[in-house]
């Protein structure tokens, strides 16, 4: 059995991460679009208007992006189909029902806190210190908690990583999160305060490359968006779904 947890458009290539036969997969795939042209002869395809149209590909999702730039002001020459180029290489690979599992599926928690020494943390400067991160499996039911002070505990659930300082601590997260990949990431407010803010304070402290770890690609996309009014800086982690409880 074989499925997709993620199908993301980057370049020319669509990066698909899932799983075949209970073990998780990462590639590259090329994928050529399909689009549709307005037709003079009655032909296999129509709009919902019932309008004929001819299938074609114009190559590349680069080169198909091109074309449909270069005709969509010129007149009488439409151009039809699904321009989120994921979603036609989902409808094109499972042509029937996706059969997930999700027994397989890593969907994790997680959580930060920080020093509010200048009061609430500001995401975009990351000034604060992180003091504590904690992920949760929520399909083991495993945590693990990294921090800089010493704590003792008796949970056989709770596993504490010690780190000497923050610096050493964002790096013993990184190697946690580089080793157990999520397919899935959640949380309370994870969108616009937590995962932004993990990533800012990663790039201030150890680089943005560093930073990238947290994507399985190495890719993050920095974006605002807009809740009630309020501009929220907001991160795509490529391979990565998040699901804010919030």
């Amino acid at each position: 059995m074989e499925f997709y947890t993620s199908a993301q458009p980057w370049g020319d290539k669509i990066l698909v991460r899932g799983y075949q036969n209970g073990r998780p997969y990462m590639r590259k795939v090329d994928f050529y679009p399909t689009l549709f042209v307005t037709s003079k002869e009655p032909s296999k395809y129509r709009t919902l208007e019932g309008q004929f149209v001819d299938e074609m590909k114009p190559g590349t999702i680069k080169e198909t992006k091109e074309f449909v730039k270069k005709y969509e002001d010129v007149a009488g020459f439409n151009v039809y189909g699904q321009t989120n180029y994921s979603y036609q290489y989902i409808s094109d690979t499972y042509e029937d029902d996706v059969n997930w599992d999700m027994e397989q599926i890593k969907v994790f928690t997680i959580d930060i806190e920080t020093a509010t020494e200048s009061g609430f943390p500001d995401i975009r400067s990351a000034s604060e210190e992180i003091l504590l991160i904690t992920v949760k499996d929520l399909s083991s039911k495993r945590i693990i908690t990294f921090g800089t002070k010493a704590f003792v505990h008796n949970r056989e659930d709770l596993i504490y990583v010690h780190a000497r300082d923050e610096r050493h601590l964002l790096q013993e997260f990184l190697a946690f999160w580089e080793k157990s990949y999520p397919d899935v990431v959640t949380g309370w407010n994870t969108d616009f305060f937590d995962v932004p803010y993990l990533i800012k304070r990663i790039t201030r402290e150890l680089g943005e490359k560093e930073a990238e770890r947290i994507s399985p690609w190495r890719y993050l996309t920095e974006r605002n968006t807009y809740i009630k009014g309020n501009e929220e800086l907001h991160y795509d982690i490529l391979g990565i779904s998040q699901l804010d409880y919030l």
